[in-house]
This record gives structure tokens, C-alpha cells and sequence, in this order.
């Protein structure tokens, strides 16, 4: 049995930007990329997935069926990942901060001037 292992972040953050903005030069410009590293992202991960995830047009993309499936799972994950994160950013400490430290560092810790 082989093992499935997950595409890089970076080819699944560079897919989920693309399929939110229709475009890889707006991909491009949210992820700080040239459209060409996104573009090279897309095709790296539809060889590893060998799907075609975009339909191709002069003016943007498009997702094929397979890639509104894929986008809407990647999207929750995303969105369940900036959660996360405000979060934890918003959580403060819970109780007094207890320090220990040996004698001879009290004085320095407690007056960092004094020395």
C-alpha cells in the first residue's frame, strides 16, 4: 500500500488564492509572487494530484468541477486555520506570571539597572 502524502502549503495556499480571485496575477499580487510562480504552483500541483484543477482563459481562470470540490474543503481548512490564529493571538495570560530564579539573580531581575 503507498503512502498519500499532502501537496506542499504553498502549492495549496497559491490554488486556494487562485480559486477565490479567479486569477493567477491576483493570486500572484495577494501572495507577494509573480504570476508565473503561481501559475508553476497550479501545474506542480496538478501533476501530483493528476487532475486538472483551472480551465484556462485568456482573462482569468476558471475551476473545473474536481477544483470547486477541492477548493471548498481547502477553504474551510483555511478558514479554520486564520481562527485559529486570532484566537490564540487574543488570548491573554490567564493568572499572575510566577518567576523564579536563583539569589544572586533576584537583584538583577528585579532592578536591571543596578548593575
Amino acid at each position: 500500500m503507498s503512502k498519500i502524502t499532502s501537496p506542499p502549503l504553498n502549492t495549496l495556499r497559491a490554488f486556494e488564492a487562485a480559486a477565490r480571485l479567479g486569477s493567477f496575477a491576483a493570486a500572484a499580487q495577494e501572495l507577494s509572487l509573480t504570476p508565473a510562480a503561481v501559475s508553476h504552483r497550479i501545474k506542480e500541483l496538478e501533476s501530483r494530484l493528476d487532475i486538472v484543477l483551472f480551465i484556462r482563459l485568456p482573462r482569468g481562470v476558471i475551476l473545473t468541477e474536481s477544483g470547486r470540490r477541492y477548493y471548498g474543503r481547502l477553504a474551510t481548512v483555511f478558514t479554520q486555520i486564520e481562527q485559529a490564529t486570532k484566537e490564540l493571538r487574543q488570548q491573554g495570560i490567564d493568572g499572575p506570571l510566577t518567576l523564579s530564579a536563583p539569589p544572586l539573580i533576584y537583584p538583577l531581575l528585579a532592578n536591571p539597572t543596578a548593575s
